[in-house]
């Protein structure tokens, strides 16, 4: 299995390579920038993009999406009531700052318990509102493993102030998506450090299992 995740983009969100080690393909999980830096790993890797996949359409998590799909033909997905957002991230770059990225039509539409394969490894996307209305989380069984995007951070929580932002939706998500999950998953958020279930479910000061 390929697991790599390495922080990305002005705001630095966790970028994540997930794929199989047989074929070198991979899903690319929110390129958020440093599209330079992506390619490099890539290469070195030896992989090749067969997906890029969004947890939610916020600027740093997507800035780099439309150059990385352009250059490798690979498809772009997300939730698609996070559509508006993902359309709409010129406006949001300029609220931190940033410049606004290419844009880029989305080709796949995530839903509620997809399963998305690449070689013979697997995810499961998971719907985790309240960040954003299309927020969503994946869990790699195999590995133990759950990237929750902006939904849940070690010891945090995903902002609610932002358009589409919603603290009850998120509370229930993470209660009743996240925390079900076995409490030794490895939590990897879309920003800062590893953390997981158990650990959330004990200590997180926002929501408690």
């Amino acid at each position: 299995m390929i697991l790599d995740v390495f922080p990305a983009g002005p705001l630095g969100a966790n970028c994540v390579f997930f794929g199989d080690d047989a074929s070198k393909e991979v899903f690319v999980i929110d390129p958020g920038g440093d599209i330079p830096m992506i390619f490099a790993r890539l290469a070195k890797l030896g992989a090749k993009v067969i997906g890029i996949l969004h947890t939610h359409g916020h600027i740093d998590h997507m800035g780099g999406s439309a150059e990385l799909t352009e250059t490798t033909g690979a498809p772009l997905y997300l939730h698609r009531e996070d559509r508006a957002l993902f359309d709409n991230a010129g406006a949001h770059a300029m609220m931190f700052g940033l410049p606004p990225p290419k844009r880029r039509a989305i080709d796949h539409d995530l839903r509620d318990h997809d399963i998305l394969t690449v070689g013979t490894e697997s995810l499961t996307v998971i719907h985790t509102p309240g960040h954003s209305r299309g927020g969503v989380s994946f869990y790699i069984e195999s590995a133990d493993t759950l990237l929750c995007g902006d939904t849940l951070f070690a010891g945090g929580v995903g902002r609610t102030d932002l358009p589409g932002g919603d603290f009850n939706a998120l509370a229930n998500s993470i209660r009743d998506r996240l925390y079900t999950l076995p409490g030794h998953t490895t939590v990897i958020p879309g920003h800062g450090p590893k953390t997981t279930v158990d650990r959330e479910k004990r200590n997180n000061p926002f929501v408690r299992g």
